[in-house]
Formats: C-alpha cells, sequence, structure tokens
C-alpha cells in the first residue's frame, strides 16, 4: 500500500516548481509582491476610471486610495461591506524602476492570479 503513494506525491513535488520562472545564470527573476496603491471603483459603477484616464493619475493622491497587499484577495481584507462585497473595477499600482543595464531586455509580466479578466498598463516614465 505504501508503494502506491510514492509515486503520485514525487510527480507532484517535481512537476510543480517546473511550471513558474526560476533565476539562472541567464534569467533573472524580480517580483513584485508588496504593498500597491489600491482604488475601488463605485459599486457596478462602469468604466469610471477608464473615461476619467486613470492610468496616467497618480492614484495614491485619490480620496478613497489605500495601500493593498499583492498577492492578496482585497475582498477579505477590507472591514466594510462595501469593499466586501464590491463588484466592479478596482485598480492597483505600483511604481517600479527597472535598472539602466537592464533597459535592453525583454521584459514578462507573469500574473499568477487574476480573476475574471484585468487590463494591465505600462508607461514609461522619466
Amino acid at each position: 500500500m505504501l508503494n502506491s503513494w510514492v509515486l503520485p506525491l514525487l510527480l507532484f513535488t517535481t512537476v510543480t516548481p517546473l511550471l513558474y520562472v526560476q533565476k539562472n545564470e541567464i534569467r533573472s527573476v524580480d517580483t513584485l509582491d508588496g504593498l500597491w496603491t489600491f482604488v475601488r471603483e463605485p459599486h457596478n459603477g462602469g468604466d469610471v476610471g477608464i473615461v476619467n484616464g486613470w492610468k496616467g493619475k497618480d492614484l495614491a493622491k485619490f480620496e478613497n486610495s489605500t495601500v493593498m497587499p499583492v498577492p492578496s484577495s482585497y475582498n477579505d481584507l477590507g472591514t466594510s461591506s462595501e469593499l466586501r462585497d464590491h463588484i466592479g473595477w478596482v485598480w492597483y499600482q505600483k511604481k517600479e524602476f527597472i535598472p539602466l543595464r537592464d533597459s535592453n531586455m525583454r521584459h514578462v509580466l507573469r500574473f499568477g492570479s487574476v480573476n475574471y479578466f484585468a487590463v494591465v498598463v505600462s508607461e514609461p516614465t522619466d
């Protein structure tokens, strides 16, 4: 009976890490985990942020902005029922700097958990 469990457990533990990017002598890997600026649009508010051009604005200056840890589920972290039961768009923003030595390299973003739909905007700044 013990032998029947050995192979499935070995396969599970050896196959799972192969799905993620791994750092090596050719590839560097950085994580964007941490605290992100977070703004919630009104409940079923349509496309308020898209229509008003929020992508080009500093979300930290918004009256209803806060910080939210990533990765996490914002619905589980808030204390208000509006956030817990929110249906609609939410905005995350993080400023990330790419070192000059890496500016000519190819950069790939990998999202480990996005529910339903996401729009990603990356804009170069000076």
